[in-house]
């Protein structure tokens, strides 16, 4: 099932005219309305610039570092060995669908853009069908329907409605359906220009610095002989030919003052503008402006992970793959529920539901926190049990199966089920003897 429509060709990255703050502004504004074609121009002219990437590339980096793997659906009864066989498969079709760079620009697009829409191609001589790619659709050819809440493709062919995980689109939204007032566009914009013009700002000075100016004034002819005026001239228009600034005044004018409209803290101001510039592209994609560690600093408590905030990467990779929550529970992100699924439709018969035996695919943020919180917790399950022990102490007899439960609650500890059932077992031998292991002889 290859796609069915084909786009037109993508609008040019830059404005009429070139980008400015106003342009950039109108952009942003007319998104949040559902225009996308400026939008979308201006985050392909973005890419482009050095910070951006930088920024781009530390947090695919984070967020691509986290180990991917696929887990079986929590069946229960019947079909566990479906959901086995479905997730030992599913990982070698999602590296096929995924490379290519598919996932980076999933990634670049979600965090920049608050929409990005992707077609997925199918090979329709497998039996069954399986997907092979992933491509990514140009905003500039989508019509967002605000009225009604629908997504319409732009084709060679005419309009197509766009519907999340059919098995040929993909959509994956920054904070929710038709909210266009997200993303990083809105911050990134306006700081790519302050550092374009401060750069622009920059050169023309150092040019400007760089240039010998020569003043002279044009002699009168009664101080040099008439024909040594025009040979004299010519030389001063050679030297201005050759790259200095020349400026020639009259006999008896007053010579020119240098106004210098910058005044002498303008170097000062042009770098102050161009680190302002550089930091602002980069605290977006970063959540942080290189301060926060683990080991000292402003924000000696913050987290991070390969330079960017954990919390950040934490929330986008929840987002596009998926998470298990702490009582076990799969939570399907974007590419499990529209890529995993319509594959895995195709693998079983129309007597299975697909959503029951579907595997999920995520990737493993690491806990930065686990050796303190399982030190934590060793703490709080030895204070536990010694509090057990004085109450049983004090009461001559063992705390029943729902006294031990809501004291555990109370102290925030869990108490396996192994030792709730011995429990339970030495507490139902009379006066504290052994069970019979065998019946006794008559």
């Amino acid at each position: 099932m290859s796609p069915r429509r084909t786009s037109p060709t993508a609008y040019p990255e830059m404005a009429p005219g070139g980008w400015s703050v106003e342009k950039i502004r109108s952009a942003t504004a007319r998104l949040e309305q559902g225009y996308l074609t400026d939008a979308s121009r201006l985050t392909r002219a973005l890419s482009r610039h050095p910070r951006y990437v930088q920024g781009r590339e530390q947090f695919l980096g984070a967020a691509q570092g986290c180990p991917a793997e696929v887990l079986a659906a929590q069946v229960t009864y019947g079909g566990v060995g479906t959901a086995r066989r479905l997730a030992d498969e599913a990982g070698p079709m999602l590296a096929q669908v995924l490379r290519d760079g598919a996932e980076d620009w999933l990634t670049e697009w979600l965090r920049v853009m608050p929409l990005v829409i992707g077609v997925l191609s199918w090979d329709t001589t497998a039996r069954p069908w399986r997907p092979v790619s992933l491509t990514r659709w140009p905003l500039e050819a989508v019509r967002v329907d605000m009225t009604a809440r629908k997504l319409w493709a732009l084709t060679t062919a005419g309009e197509e409605e766009i519907r999340a995980g059919d098995g040929t689109w993909v959509v994956a939204w920054n904070s929710g359906p038709f909210d266009f007032a997200s993303g990083l566009l809105r911050c990134l914009g306006e700081a790519w220009i302050r550092g374009i013009n401060a750069g622009r700002d920059v050169a023309n000075r150092s040019q400007a610095s760089g240039v010998a100016a020569i003043l002279a004034q044009v002699a009168e002819s009664k101080t040099m002989e008439d024909s040594d005026l025009p040979a004299y001239e010519e030389r001063l228009q050679n030297l201005q030919k050759g790259g200095a600034a020349g400026i020639l005044v009259p006999p008896g004018y007053p010579l020119p003052t240098a106004l210098d409209l910058a005044s002498k803290n303008a170097m000062p101001s042009l770098d102050l503008a161009l680190r302002t510039s550089t930091t602002d592209l980069l605290v977006p994609w970063l959540m942080q402006d290189g301060t926060a560690t683990n080991e000292g600093g402003s924000l000696a408590k913050a987290q991070v992970l390969d330079g960017v905030m954990f919390s950040a990467v934490q929330r986008f990779v929840s987002k596009l793959w998926g998470e298990v929550t702490a009582d076990g529970s799969h939570v399907p992100g974007v590419i499990t529920s529209q890529i995993v699924r319509p594959w895995v439709a195709y693998q079983v018969g129309e007597d299975v539901d697909p959503d029951r035996v579907c595997p999920l695919a995520l990737r493993r943020v690491p806990d930065l926190e686990e050796d303190s919180r399982l030190t934590a917790e060793k703490d709080r399950a030895a204070g536990f049990w010694a509090e057990v022990e004085m109450v049983e102490k004090a009461m001559r007899r063992d705390m029943t199966e729902d006294e031990l439960q809501e004291l555990a609650g109370m102290r925030g500890v869990r108490v396996p089920a192994t030792v709730l059932r011995e429990r339970g077992e030495r507490a139902a031998r009379p006066e504290g003897q052994p069970v019979e292991e065998t019946a006794p002889l008559a």
